[in-house]
């Protein structure tokens, strides 16, 4: 069915390149490129003349290099003629080539005619390291191109609405940057009409329990109960499925598949589908959680029955992915055990094998859930962290983050993590793995959800921050201060740490009250308007 958007329309604007345009004439077999100083969301626009017969090749690339992944091929008439082209493309160069032309092809004028919605930038972020201040800006940019009709992954890739573990890390970051929920909630609903004509089985079966997270996530930054009322039989639905996953060792064994988990090989397998014995546990973890989610969702619609059973689950859960994972003699948490699934190998779910395996996404699901006993955490988080098998990619770091959080080692070891994303500085972006893929892709922005919510130390204590937490972790910096957007007016936070010791200044909203602890564990209960602490 068609629905009206909720959300406004998305801005355009005219993004200059690098240096002045000047008209140039192309010949046959002659080429020209415009530069912009950052890889874009855009349309790109021409006025061109002349060039009777000919074909004026249009490629948009990432890079400055020659390439493109979309491009297309403007049969030139001879009179001037001025188009756009029918796709969005992301882009840091537009190459222009002239082919089969009896005259030179004069073209006049190339536009970015840059695209997202139209945000605010309300938030912000500086502190004494230049490089995450930096980093901050460059996540907040690569979130805003994906900001289109959808949050997609990446305009150079633009996947279908199928992708909700990228868009909650991008709806995070919305959040602490643009604070733009409409956007948010209309993905909401529409994955959830999405899961309904599917049956719930999508084509990345973890990120369905990622969307839930992305519903209660929005529940907690908006205050909106309305939203998660009129989802709740979605969510039943999804969970009725996810329980019918579950295997005779009381883990999700019978998964149609295990996508997605990172792009990393693990026991010589592909972490994108790997098979049952190493997708089991991660898959259980994401179901414990949703599970968590799925009692919350029952009591705000008040469905009392639901929440009794989904607690029931947990316990079951959790009880079966001890019993079947915990390996005392490692330390650690297995993947899963072999040839427990009745499913049969598929070209997304690869034939079991007799392996064991230890991948650090299981074990840091396990910390982060509370699948792993407290005075378990940080061992187990540590031995993960130095092991040879620590390949977590940007997209899955966000839950190596919030991990470490719950395990007390985020001052330890949240910096060095966050000195691993590297800025392009051909495109002022990032990239999709730590050296590959596209420039463009927003599921790695973590680092500005980290700052402003860890470093800085803003989150939502209450639904629509009527509460506030601020925490702030140093992480051995000397000073950090920025703004954090939330429905009641912006949080504003300024420390320092230094031998004087930690001092604090913060600004908090009407409406709101705000629950702060300093580092050295003293708290404090604030109103509305500015305070400074030490």
């Amino acid at each position: 069915p068609r629905v009206a958007s909720e959300s406004p329309a998305r801005m355009e604007a005219v993004y200059s390149p690098s240096a002045p345009f000047s008209p140039v004439m192309l010949a046959a077999g002659q080429s020209a490129s415009v530069l912009y100083d950052r890889v874009l969301s855009a349309f790109v626009g021409l006025r061109v003349r002349g060039g009777k017969g000919g074909t004026l090749w249009v490629e948009p690339n990432e890079t400055k290099a020659p390439g493109f992944h979309r491009r297309a091929a403007l049969s030139l008439s001879g009179g001037e003629e001025t188009v756009e082209l029918p796709f969005l493309d992301s882009f840091s160069a537009v190459h222009l080539r002239a082919e089969g032309c009896t005259e030179p092809v004069a073209v006049l004028d190339v536009r970015a005619n840059f695209a997202s919605q139209p945000v605010e930038y309300r938030g912000s972020f500086a502190c004494s390291d230049a490089d995450m201040t930096r980093l901050w800006k460059a996540c907040r940019w690569a979130t805003q191109i994906c900001l289109q009709t959808h949050h997609l992954d990446s305009p150079h890739h633009q996947e279908p609405i199928s992708d909700p573990g990228d868009y909650l890390i991008e709806s995070l970051v919305n959040y602490c940057a643009f604070f733009q929920p409409w956007l948010i909630r209309q993905d909401l609903r529409k994955y959830a009409w999405i899961l309904g004509q599917c049956g719930n089985r999508v084509f990345h079966t973890s990120y369905a329990l990622l969307w839930l997270q992305m519903l209660l996530e929005y529940y907690d930054h908006t205050g909106d109960r309305s939203l998660v009322e009129e989802l709740a039989p979605a969510v039943h639905s999804l969970l009725d499925t996810f329980r019918g996953y579950r295997g005779r060792n009381g883990l999700l064994c019978e998964a149609p598949n295990y996508m997605f988990m990172d792009w990393v090989d693990i026991g010589g397998f592909p972490g994108h589908h790997p098979p049952a014995v190493i997708g089991q546990g991660y898959l259980t973890a994401f179901y414990y959680r949703a599970l968590a989610d799925g009692i919350r969702v029952a009591e705000l619609a008040v469905h009392p029955l639901r929440a009794a059973a989904y607690a029931g689950l947990r316990e079951e859960t959790r009880s079966a992915f001890q019993r079947e994972l915990w390996v005392e003699s490692a330390g650690q948490y297995r993947d899963g055990t072999p040839f427990q699934s009745t499913e049969k190998p598929s070209r997304w779910l690869p034939e079991d094998q007799a392996i064991e395996t230890f991948s650090p996404h299981v074990n840091v699901l396990a910390v982060l859930y509370g699948l792993a006993a407290q005075e378990r955490r940080a061992e187990i988080l540590e031995r993960t962290l130095s092991g040879p098998s620590f390949a977590c990619q940007p997209y899955f770091m966000h839950f190596v983050f919030d991990a470490l959080a719950r395990a007390g080692l985020y001052g330890k070891h949240a910096l060095s993590l966050l000195r691993r994303w590297r800025i392009l500085e051909e495109t002022q972006s990032l990239w999709e793995m730590w050296d590959s893929g596209d420039r463009s892709h927003a599921w790695g922005a973590t680092p500005l959800f980290q700052l402003s919510t860890r470093i800085l130390g803003v989150r939502p204590a209450a639904p629509g921050f009527r509460e506030i937490a601020i925490a702030p972790v140093p992480c051995g910096l000397s000073c950090a201060r920025g703004e954090v957007p939330t429905p009641l007016g912006n949080v504003a936070v300024d420390w320092n740490s230094g031998a004087d010791g930690f001092s604090l200044t913060v600004r908090i909203p009407t409406g709101a009250i705000a629950r702060v602890t300093l580092p050295g564990g003293a708290t404090h209960t604030l109103e509305a308007g500015r305070h400074s602490l030490r």
